[in-house]
């Protein structure tokens, strides 16, 4: 930007150069006049009457004027040369006061110039367009630094460069910028700075209700799955934007589910996901939020039936058989569970078990999760697409993922202090039909800190 701002300066004093350009070299003009004394004037003033004479005496014996006209001419030449003799030299002090007075007008021009000019800039100019043209710029040092950060491997680093580049005022307005921060952030789990750009594009989408809501949503989801509850001050405040926009907003609506779901309020789940098909009858995971009805319904009902949590069972014990005949033709990932006798005697045996598969790099999001009562480990559970809690998420999209088996006492997934967690990474998904996972969780596999997963 200073760049822009000098060549504006050296713009500017051109043109006051050549505004005054005639008064500069006034010097060298009237030092040629002065060069000229009286006596050569009137030398050449008397040449010039004589050629004149000569001329006029021509044009009467020719014929060409009459001696009327001759005599009137010739009057007219005699005062003129009387008028040139009489008259005194130029006075250099006369034109000292003209030059003084031109000058005095030039310098007020030339100011006005220039601030005219600068004035219909800053109105009618783009030097935001040019500011931001710079200051969007990296320099060289910050690619190098961005690509060191590449080079190790440390992703956030090199997000929080660009969220870094893009709070600058002049870019604050980058849609297209804040987009690829948003997408790249949620790609890579940094979910903390996706829910501040797209936070940060809902604000530049004010004049689109229903981009703003989606926008809202998609916050929304970012402060989910970086671990805030579903319930918390965050994402309550969001959901509310969202819904205050558009109340069928689908990816808020999408996340309720999910987050019922997760919680087993199958009920609620089965609603949410309803809610979604009667405001896009032609979304294009149309077929996925469908299956999660279905297993939603199932799992609502063998919870009344069994009076327990454990309503989305598929192992192969008796009291599944509905569940283990309904994905048994489903190709997936095959997991037995075990239970040590050292844990076993630490349970109570009112927990829960949820055995999910997450993708290895890539949002935490469960791809396909299974909720089990510790009464009837051991278990074998069969993950797979059917079990996706998000339509856009499944487990056949990933070549790699992590198999986690959790007990936990909260009744829901979320891993907290004091649950069982045991994970088998990585899994590949192309091979995973040709044997089984097998998982004992034991006493040793005791969460002692806070954990995201």
């Amino acid at each position: 930007m200073t760049t822009f701002w000098l060549l504006t300066v050296v713009l500017s004093i051109g043109a006051v150069c050549l505004l005054l350009w005639p008064w500069l070299f006034k010097g060298k003009y009237l030092r040629e006049a002065e060069s000229y004394s009286a006596a050569e004037r009137v030398k050449a003033n008397i040449r010039i009457f004589k050629e004149r004479n000569r001329e006029l005496s021509a044009e009467l014996e020719a014929g060409r004027i009459s001696a009327k006209a001759y005599q009137e001419l010739k009057q007219e030449l005699d005062e003129s040369l009387l008028q040139d003799a009489e008259t005194n030299e130029p006075s250099v002090q006369n034109q000292s006061v003209v030059s003084s007075k031109s000058w005095f007008l030039l310098a007020c021009l030339s100011f006005a110039l220039v601030g005219v000019s600068y004035t219909l800039y800053k109105h009618f100019g783009a030097a935001d367009l040019v500011a931001f043209e710079y200051e969007s710029r990296f320099s060289e040092g910050e690619i190098a630094e961005a690509r060191a950060l590449a080079d190790s491997g440390d992703t956030r680093g090199v997000l929080v460069k660009l969220r870094d580049k893009l709070s600058i005022a002049a870019n604050s307005g980058d849609v297209e910028g804040w987009m690829l921060l948003a997408r790249t952030a949620m790609n890579v789990e940094q979910f903390d700075i996706a829910a501040e750009a797209y936070g940060r594009l809902a604000e530049l989408e004010g004049d689109e209700a229903k981009i703003q809501a989606s926008l809202y949503g998609l916050q929304a989801q970012a402060l989910f799955f970086e671990g805030q509850a579903i319930d918390s001050a965050a994402v309550s405040a969001v959901l509310d934007k969202a819904f205050s926009l558009d109340k069928n907003e689908v990816n808020s609506i999408g996340l309720l589910a999910i987050a019922s779901f997760t919680a087993g309020k199958y009920q609620d789940a089965i609603n949410h996901w309803q809610k979604m098909l009667v405001a896009a009858p032609n979304h294009p995971s149309r077929s996925s939020i469908e299956q999660g009805i279905a297993r939603a319904q199932f799992a609502l009902g063998e919870s009344k039936a069994t009076e327990r949590r454990d309503a989305a069972d598929v192992s192969s014990a008796p009291s599944s058989n509905a569940a283990a005949e309904a994905t048994s033709g489903a190709d997936g990932i095959t997991i037995r569970v075990t239970l040590s006798e050292a844990l076993k005697a630490d349970l109570s045996g009112e927990e829960t078990l949820f055995v999910f598969a997450r993708a290895v790099a890539g949002p935490p999001i469960p791809l396909a999760v299974v909720r089990h009562s510790v009464e009837k480990i051991p278990a074998q559970i069969l993950l797979n697409d059917d079990m996706a809690m998000m339509p856009s998420m499944k487990l056949s999209m990933f070549d790699e993922v992590d198999v986690v088996a959790r007990v936990t006492k909260s009744g829901t997934a979320k891993a907290s202090i004091g649950d069982y967690e045991f994970v088998v990474t990585p899994v590949p998904t192309a091979d995973a039909k040709a044997g089984e996972i097998n998982i004992e969780l034991d006493v040793v596999h005791l969460i002692k800190q806070d954990s995201k997963g």
